[in-house]
C-alpha cells in the first residue's frame, strides 16, 4: 500500500505547476479554477509561495515563477555547464544542416535532461523547459539512456515510477521495453514513432567520449510521415548524426 501523501504540498506544487505551464502571468483567481481550490485556500497557497521567493508578481499583481525556482533549475543545471557548452555549438549546426530540431540529453537521476536543444534551422532554445524528464520512456534519446544503463535499471524505476502512455504507440512495459533495447543495441540506434505525441517521431544515437565511455544521447524530431515519404532515411541520418557525435566527442 502506498503511503498517503501530505495534501498541503501536493496542492503548492500542483500551482506552482499551474504557473509554471501558462503562457502569461496568472491571476490568483485563474490560479484557483485551475487547480480546483477554494480562492482562500490557493491565496493562503500563493502568498506562501510568493514570501518564500518561489512566486513572482508583475504590475497588476498576477503570479509568474519567482527567482527560488530558477535556483533549483540552476542547481541542476550546474553540473552540466561544460558540458553544454561542448555540445551546443555541434548540435546548432547538425539542426542547420538537417532542418531538423536536434536535442542532446542526459540521464539525471532516473529523468531526461535536456543540456542543449535546436530547433529546425539551427536557432538554439537557450533555456528549455525541461518537458522530457518524465519522457525516458517515450523518445529515442531516452530509449539510448536505457539502453545503455540496462534494463534491470529501468525495472527500478518503473516500480518506482511506472511510465505513463502519451500516446497508444507509447511502450509502458518493461518486457516492451526489453524487446526495443534489443534492436537499439543491434542496430546502434533508437527509434520513436508517435511514442511521445502523435505524428511525431525522433532517432537517436549514443555519444561516447574518447575512452568510449557514455556521456549521453543525440536524438532528431520530425514529422512521422518524413519516413513513410523517404524525406529521411533513417541509416544516412544516423551517419550524419554519428559524425556529429564523433566531434562532440573530439571535444571532451
Amino acid at each position: 500500500m502506498k503511503k498517503p501523501l501530505i495534501q498541503s504540498l501536493e496542492r503548492a506544487l500542483d500551482i506552482v505547476e499551474i504557473i509554471r505551464d501558462a503562457s502569461e502571468a496568472m491571476r490568483s483567481a485563474d490560479v484557483a479554477r485551475m487547480s480546483g481550490l477554494r480562492v482562500a485556500t490557493a491565496n493562503n497557497i500563493l502568498r506562501t509561495l510568493y514570501q518564500r521567493g518561489y512566486l513572482t508578481q508583475d504590475e497588476s499583481s498576477r503570479y509568474l515563477l519567482g527567482p527560488e525556482c530558477f535556483k533549483l533549475y540552476g542547481a541542476s543545471a550546474d553540473r552540466f555547464t561544460e558540458l553544454k557548452r561542448i555540445v551546443s555549438v555541434p548540435v546548432q549546426e547538425l539542426a542547420a544542416a538537417t532542418g531538423d530540431t536536434t536535442f542532446f540529453g542526459c540521464e539525471y537521476y532516473g529523468s531526461l535532461y535536456c543540456v542543449s536543444i535546436s530547433q529546425g534551422g539551427g536557432q538554439l532554445v537557450v533555456s528549455p523547459q525541461q518537458s522530457w524528464l518524465d519522457q525516458l520512456h517515450c523518445t529515442a534519446s531516452g530509449k539510448i539512456i536505457i539502453a545503455e544503463h540496462g534494463l534491470d535499471w529501468y525495472a527500478g524505476l518503473c516500480r518506482r515510477t511506472p511510465p505513463q502512455a502519451l500516446t497508444e504507440h507509447t511502450i509502458v512495459t518493461v518486457e516492451a521495453m526489453a524487446a526495443e533495447v534489443e534492436q537499439i543495441r543491434e542496430k546502434g540506434y533508437a527509434l520513436s514513432v508517435g511514442e511521445c505525441a502523435e505524428e511525431i517521431a525522433a532517432v537517436g544515437i549514443a555519444v561516447r567520449d574518447r575512452s568510449g565511455a557514455f556521456v549521453g544521447a543525440l536524438g532528431q524530431t520530425f514529422p512521422a510521415f518524413y519516413l513513410e515519404n523517404g524525406r529521411i532515411d533513417v541509416e544516412g541520418r544516423v551517419e550524419q548524426m554519428r559524425r556529429c557525435a564523433r566531434g562532440i566527442a573530439d571535444e571532451l
